[in-house]
């Protein structure tokens, strides 16, 4: 049932109108981290299901009660599993957006507390953190640190936060570079849309990858919400708009292609890179949104005019 309903959220969300991104597709859907998700079958599809369905409907709905209906998705979904509280980004359109999405985010974990009762400590230690068949902050600076010093491997195996911590300074020197060549990373990746679904499912993807790399360590089933980004890089390249989206579409799709057990170093720098990448992404945008003094540009804002709403057609 699970299966399913990821395999219907896949269609409504992959718009492939020609043979470069039905290969990309294809190939994104055989690699490890995909076929992981759906043997174990895991709560994951249903929250990455039930987060494509809501926001294409939620795009179908009148402006007014928009905002509203994205809130009690969001609020549904942190029920189901804590790690989507990641998504309230998509409030963040503006200054008054960030006080929106905080209020959300409390919301959230209010009802996530309320539903789950005695069990939420357990449910909040449930996850282990493991550095096989695994990504994330703690796996990655481990295979890196592998070949130099045993010592130090150890050392990070014991104390996970390390990674986290590395991870947080990646990410703030992730975005200020990002802010600096922000036009010439908008060549490749495209100014994130918070206007469409398939914009707010590429966000939510973000997000979710982000929140959960920097928790130390996440299965890699849980990679599935790549899946997003990638959609939104292929709808871009189709639409004429960024001819570098395609690309960057090969490069996800490689990385989520080359997970593999025996190659632990190769493994920490591609998590990093993609890491690095995407905080790059995300976090130019959401700083542009907040319009803080010098960040945005007018060149940016053109950008994001670019992209259009309307019904999902699959070819």
């Amino acid at each position: 049932m699970m299966a399913a309903m990821f395999v219907v959220a896949l269609l409504a969300l992959f718009n492939v109108k020609n043979w470069a991104g039905a290969i990309l597709v294809f190939l994104a859907l055989i690699s490890r981290p995909i076929l992981f998700a759906i043997e174990r079958g895991n709560t994951d599809l249903v929250v990455f299901s039930l987060l494509v369905f809501g926001f294409f409907l939620v795009e179908r709905q009148r402006d007014e009660i928009k905002r509203f209906c994205e809130a009690i998705l969001i609020v549904i979904l942190v029920i189901l599993k804590l790690f989507p509280i990641a998504t309230v980004v998509i409030f963040i359109r503006n200054r008054r957006g960030l006080i929106t999405s905080l209020s959300v985010a409390a919301l959230s974990v209010a009802a996530f507390l309320i539903t789950s009762g005695r069990r939420a400590p357990m449910i909040l230690r449930n996850t282990p953190k493991m550095r096989y068949f695994s990504y994330g902050a703690y796996p990655a600076l481990a295979g890196i640190v592998s070949p130099i010093s045993q010592t130090w491997e150890k050392f990070i195996d014991h104390h996970h936060g390390i990674g986290s911590i590395a991870a947080v300074l990646v990410a703030c020197l992730s975005v200020a570079v990002g802010q600096r060549y922000r036009q010439r990373l908008y060549r490749f990746l495209p100014e994130l849309n918070f206007d469409t679904a398939i914009g707010c499912i590429a966000i939510s993807g973000l997000a979710i990858y982000l929140f959960s790399f920097l928790n130390a360590a996440s299965f890699e089933y849980r990679l599935i919400f790549l899946l997003g980004p990638l959609a939104f890089l292929l709808d871009s390249s189709t639409r004429g708009e960024r001819s570098g989206a395609l690309t960057v579409s090969g490069l996800l799709v490689l990385f989520l292609l080359s997970r593999s057990e025996f190659h632990p170093l190769a493994n920490g720098i591609l998590d990093t890179a993609v890491f690095a990448g995407s905080c790059a992404w995300l976090g130019t945008t959401l700083l542009a949104n907040l319009r803080i003094p010098g960040l945005r540009t007018e060149e940016s804002g053109a950008d994001s005019e670019t992209f259009l709403s309307g019904p999902r057609l699959r070819v």
